[in-house]
């Protein structure tokens, strides 16, 4: 995900505040499907957290460098 620190010390998605509750999904998903490839991991958080471009796709593109790079997972 392109995650971003925020000053009061919480994580962004693409400008979204990541709320405690999304971050425990995302850590919960990534732990109970860990034999998930990183783009099917990316697609099924974006699914469930309806992270989608104004055109209607998910936003599992964005997503999936995060997952290398951040350690909310």
């Amino acid at each position: 995900m392109q995650c971003r620190s925020q000053s009061g010390g919480g994580l962004s998605f693409c400008g979204h505040a990541l709320t405690e509750g999304e971050l425990d999904l995302i850590r919960r998903i990534t732990r109970e499907f860990a034999n998930l490839t990183v783009t099917e991991l990316a697609a099924t958080l974006c699914e469930l957290l309806e992270w989608r471009r104004p055109n209607g796709g998910l936003k599992s593109r964005e997503c999936c460098p995060g997952f290398v790079t951040t350690s909310v997972v």
